[in-house]
């Protein structure tokens, strides 16, 4: 769902702010994705802009944004990277329920 509030006016000119909620599929382990076309589509619905910032946050979870080339052995070696440094069958405290206070 969008939530776009009213336009505001500064002496540099007219901005205004947009904020839309996104949910994405994820993998129970190392999920990627390309949000470049979802994002693309979600500016296409804001004629009004034409130039700005475009701001990406995930509360509430263990998430990177980051910026890379859409290559899919890019991703391949992204996630061989992030699998060697944090191998999923070594044990990890902050799995272990009874230990969290």
């Amino acid at each position: 769902p969008a939530d776009a509030t009213p336009a505001s006016h500064t002496t540099s000119g007219t901005f205004f702010t947009h904020h839309t909620s996104l949910a994405l599929s994820t993998l129970p382990s190392i999920s990627l994705h390309d949000l470049t076309p979802l994002l693309k589509a979600l500016l296409a619905t804001l004629p009004d802009a034409l130039s700005g910032t475009l701001t990406l946050t995930s509360p509430h979870t263990a998430v990177a944004i980051t910026l890379t080339e859409a290559e899919p052995r890019l991703a391949d070696d992204i996630r061989g990277f992030l699998r060697r440094l944090a191998p999923r069958e070594l044990p990890y405290l902050h799995n272990d329920i009874h230990l969290r206070d």
